[in-house]
């Protein structure tokens, strides 16, 4: 219970640091190719840092490691099953082009979240 408290307060106090602070990256919202690379690497990299860890940051995240335990698939594939599934039954209003770069950072984050599930694996055998 301390760990949720501590970390609800830290959560508020960081999201008015950063709308007082503002952007320190710039948009990459002209450039789709470069913003699904790096939205990939960097929710992959937060995401598989939860998963390592044992947790989930909730939503779709709960749901891929349910998945995971019922089917015994691999984490990336649970991952990438259920974000597949949302942007499939997304592609009513969301353009072709939009869903195109979503499955590109879908699959990016996907594969990060198995390399850092596979260094965990690695590390834990070692010890």
């Amino acid at each position: 219970m301390k760990n949720a408290i501590f970390s609800t307060c830290c959560y508020a106090l960081l999201y008015r640091f950063w709308e007082f602070t503002g952007p320190f990256l710039p948009s990459y919202a002209d450039k789709p190719l470069i913003a699904a690379i790096l939205g990939g690497l960097f929710v992959g990299i937060g995401a598989g840092l939860i998963v390592r860890r044992g947790g989930a940051s909730g939503g779709d995240d709960a749901l891929a490691l349910i998945l995971h335990q019922v089917t015994g698939w691999k984490i990336s594939r649970s991952y990438f099953f259920t974000d597949f599934v949302v942007l499939m039954l997304s592609i009513s209003y969301i353009p072709l082009r939009n869903i195109f770069f979503s499955l590109l950072t879908v699959t990016l984050s996907s594969a990060v979240i198995e390399l850092l599930q596979k260094s965990r694996q690695k590390t834990s055998a070692e010890d």
